[in-house]
């Protein structure tokens, strides 16, 4: 039980740092002090593309239980670097509560998933034995 619920929260991390990304956008309508919702968007989908593609070249998790914890945790690793690097571009004037709350639930999300990533690697690799019959 306690297995299947570590993997659920270590795949959980897969969809989340797809969200907010590749939402269109013109950033030509940003002013130099001023950002657009729309600016801010173009912005963070410039490096969201990046990430997307180095996440997506990482392929489906598949194989063992193992296996398949080792790409969700990178694919962990790259999402919380999106997510440090969409803290740098400046909120829309009036979003930045907002903003920063996504991000923050965002990042918890995926480090609540990569602890259960991490905890499914750490575990010893067991060998298979077969059961022993009882004697009746």
């Amino acid at each position: 039980m306690l297995l299947r619920w570590a993997l659920a929260s270590a795949f959980a991390g897969l969809a989340v740092p797809l969200t907010g990304c590749g939402m269109g956008a013109d950033p030509r309508r940003a002013s130099a002090s001023h950002i657009t919702k729309e600016a801010y968007v173009a912005r963070v989908n410039a490096f969201c593309r990046h990430y997307n593609d180095l996440q997506t070249s990482l392929g489906q998790p598949r194989g063992s239980l193992r296996e398949q914890a080792a790409i969700a945790h990178q694919v962990n690793v790259l999402s919380l670097r999106k997510i440090t690097d969409a803290r740098k571009v400046p909120a829309p004037t009036g979003d930045e509560r907002v903003t920063a709350s996504v991000l923050d639930d965002f990042d918890r999300a995926i480090r609540l998933a990569d602890s259960s990533t991490r905890l499914i690697l750490s575990e010893p690799k067991r060998r298979l034995r077969p059961r022993r019959e009882r004697s009746r």
